[in-house]
């Protein structure tokens, strides 16, 4: 009974001497993120890199920002596409949907500050699905070494931007619309060939 008595006493304190429990969990992990230094744009060597995950970290970082109000999440999406872009607005990436999760980034950042160098990432997306490879039922392939192969992710990341870029800049662009619906409505949207 003494023993419980201790495990209970110890357990209270460990609780007390933890501290406050975090505003939210999401709060939380994208503090323990940021003091890290992850999702800023560089890679493990500090050089710029592009990446699905980094996109998606940004994306959060703005949801989180816009129900908080906390600047700090803000200034790191900021400083995390800043270390991408050249002073021009340009981005070094390659051929690949999984570089267009960061653009909604560009988008919103644009949107908040009226920088140019933001829009013109987002123009530089925007181009590449113009050429981007389709298959023969419109969908992009979701990267240049899986021919006719359009995945489900690609479709995630390449037409949030897509239909985001052309409600804001093309909105009377039908062929645009178009190639959006088909990238969702097509019955062989997963087809592999």
């Amino acid at each position: 009974m003494i023993f419980l008595g201790v495990i209970l006493l110890l357990w209270v304190c460990s609780i007390r001497a933890a501290g406050a429990r975090p505003p939210s969990y999401a709060a939380w992990a994208a503090d323990s993120a940021i003091a890290r230094g992850q999702g800023n744009g560089l890679d493990s060597n500090g050089q710029p890199t592009v990446s699905y995950e980094h996109g998606e970290f940004q994306w959060a970082l703005r949801l989180l920002y816009e129900r908080t109000g906390n600047k700090t999440y803000y200034d790191y999406i900021q400083k995390g596409v800043d270390n991408v872009l050249l002073p021009n607005g340009t981005v070094g990436g390659g051929y690949s949907l999984i570089l267009s999760e960061s653009d909604p980034v560009f988008l919103y950042l644009y949107t908040t500050t009226k920088e140019i160098k933001y829009k013109t990432a987002a123009d530089e997306f925007r181009a590449q699905l113009d050429i981007h490879s389709r298959t023969a039922q419109g969908q992009f392939w979701h990267k240049i070494q899986y021919p006719n192969q359009g995945w489900l992710d690609g479709i995630y990341m390449g037409e949030v931007f897509y239909a985001a870029y052309t409600q804001m800049f093309q909105s009377h662009n039908q062929s645009a619309w178009v190639h959006v619906d088909v990238q969702q409505h097509n019955p062989n949207v997963c087809y592999y060939k």
